[in-house]
């Protein structure tokens, strides 16, 4: 994750993909022990492709012509297509079963974390190691049978990236302990959020008046079964003065997502502000942040050493209800579910 989708003027580089599907509205409660209500709204979906996809039709390309293309390969100009699936937990169920990747900051002897400043650099560059890849692929293969209409611009072969719980541009790095696999369409999501942080920093940068941005977040993977490594979740926290402002939980393992919910995600995180009212997801206290986060150069340091438990704004890996793990011991155990 990590690219920003706040500047979508650019020219089509590729061809149009069209799903034509009847508008409706369908709202179900999903089976098993994940605990997400499934909320499908009418909508229209446009998929642009950034590059050559599998299958598509080169004629469509001039159809599309000078139209407003964001940095995800989404026009802005929706068409029919398939609706929207977004997500919201109904309960704590999305953490059971997982191993949680806290990028939080640091953590005092409380256990309370300073949240980490939104600081925008470049992409790790470091390619993932092979078991990593390998369980990208696995998922790709999978989310077709959990989501049927799963669709994608890049082509059927691409449904999974490897999806940064912190963002590669905010210097995260290209491993296990920060970007588990996840549907493409969570990874579309995430960088929505990231774009609208992106947006407040600028914000903050340039009005002193504007408070204090910092940001949590925590990746919820699959310890055990045929998901194993995977993402299950996801949770991106916001904090201006110390006042949570945004807490949201996306599905690792998400069906399509339209360009309407990305640039309305985008757009809400975007208007935050220290007036916005206080997020609280499931009604528990809220802990807000403590101490002074990691700086800029811990940020580039923590990129250069090339692992996440080098990474200061890395805080740990959590595995069941009291035990968290730093360093290579983290590493260590995050590799073993690959």
């Amino acid at each position: 994750m990590g690219r920003d989708i706040s500047h979508n003027k650019r020219k089509n580089t590729g061809p149009i993909k069209t799903i034509t599907k009847s508008p409706s509205l369908v709202l179900k409660a999903k089976g098993g022990s994940t605990g997400w209500v499934t909320i499908s709204p009418t909508g229209r979906v446009q998929r642009v492709a950034a590059k050559k996809a599998e299958a598509l039709n080169l004629a469509l390309a001039a159809q599309v012509k000078n139209r407003n293309v964001s940095a995800v390969g989404r026009s802005s100009e929706p068409i029919p297509g398939a609706p929207t699936q977004g997500f919201r937990p109904v309960d704590n169920s999305y953490k059971s079963g997982t191993v949680r990747l806290h990028w939080k900051g640091i953590r005092d002897v409380n256990g309370l974390t300073s949240g980490n400043k939104p600081f925008v650099g470049v992409r790790d560059k470091k390619k993932w190691e092979e078991p990593h890849e390998n369980k990208r692929n696995a998922l790709g293969k999978l989310l077709p049978g959990r989501h049927p209409g799963i669709t994608n611009p890049f082509g059927m072969s691409h449904l999974a990236e490897n999806s940064h719980v912190h963002a590669g541009s905010f210097y995260g790095v290209n491993d296990v302990l920060s970007a588990p696999p996840a549907s493409i369409h969570q990874n579309t999501e995430w960088l929505a959020i990231e774009s609208g942080i992106k947006n407040l920093k600028r914000k903050a940068d340039n009005d002193p008046g504007f408070g204090d941005v910092r940001m949590k977040s925590t990746g919820y993977v699959f310890d055990s079964g045929i998901y194993k490594g995977m993402l299950k979740a996801a949770r991106y926290k916001v904090y201006i003065n110390g006042r949570k402002v945004l807490d949201h939980v996306s599905d690792g393992m998400r069906g399509n997502i339209d360009k309407d919910e990305s640039r309305g995600l985008q757009n809400k995180v975007s208007s935050l502000s220290k007036l916005s009212p206080m997020a609280n997801l499931h009604g528990s206290p809220v802990k807000g942040v403590t101490g002074t986060p990691p700086t800029l150069l811990d940020a580039i340091q923590g990129q250069r050493s090339g692992t996440s438990y080098k990474h200061p704004q890395f805080t740990d890996l959590q595995v069941g209800h009291n035990t968290r793990l730093t360093g290579a011991t983290a590493l260590s155990h995050m590799k073993s579910l690959y």
